[in-house]
């Protein structure tokens, strides 16, 4: 089962990591080759942490969620679970990230994501440190899982939404596309990567606007 489970997770895991290599290459292939002709050892030491984080992070932990709280009695889904999960990881990610930027001693852990605040591009949404990575990304999906109990349908949901908008809102190329205000445009998290200082939700839901109004 453990086996399974793991094979399960590095399955998931994959997936997430081709959607961005495949985003970078297609969507935005003309950022994929500034990144190469300008930032060239930048690019590889992120590649080597969303490998990290993707291809090895994740597996073990979506292993460890599976067998202890996911819920294989049912496969169909819980509507209300996914919507659960998606809200748990988007306060608890604005928690982290915002604390990342005005909490001094945590800045360490965020400043290699923002080495990308010039030239970026969809894969680099999964470019951060292995602490944030843990805190950030990670820790609310086990926080809402422990919480929920939900069936393993709708556990893979959200991973799989907030994967795809991860890559999304660091897409350059969708910069100007209209967003609604409810949900973090690629316009936002941009912006948020040069001026540091608003926009700390993402990748789904737009906390900021609901928190500000």
């Amino acid at each position: 089962m453990w086996v399974f489970s793991y094979i399960k997770g590095l399955f998931l895991g994959t997936i997430a990591y081709s959607i961005g290599a495949i985003m970078d290459l297609t969507i935005s292939r003309n950022s994929f080759k500034k990144i190469l002709e300008n930032i060239p050892k930048l690019y590889d030491q992120a590649l080597t942490k969303i490998k990290t984080n993707m291809l090895v992070i994740s597996p073990i932990v979506y292993c460890i969620n599976d067998q202890y709280l996911i819920d294989h009695s049912t496969y169909s889904i819980q509507y209300g679970n996914v919507l659960g999960i998606l809200m748990i990881h988007g306060i608890g990610y604005y928690i982290v990230h915002r604390s990342m930027h005005v909490v001094s001693f945590l800045r360490k852990y965020h400043n290699f994501h923002h080495e990308f605040d010039e030239y970026i591009m969809p894969s680099i949404g999964n470019a951060v440190s292995t602490e944030e990575f843990l805190t950030a990304y990670i820790a609310p999906f086990i926080l809402s899982a422990y919480i929920l109990h939900p069936n393993e349908t709708s556990f893979v949901i959200p991973i799989a939404l907030i994967s795809i908008f991860n890559n999304i809102i660091h897409c350059k190329e969708l910069e100007n596309v209209e967003w609604s205000k409810y949900f973090v445009a690629p316009k936002q998290h941009l912006e948020q990567h040069s001026v540091r200082t608003k926009h700390y939700a993402a990748p789904i839901v737009n906390l900021d606007y609901f928190l500000e109004n």
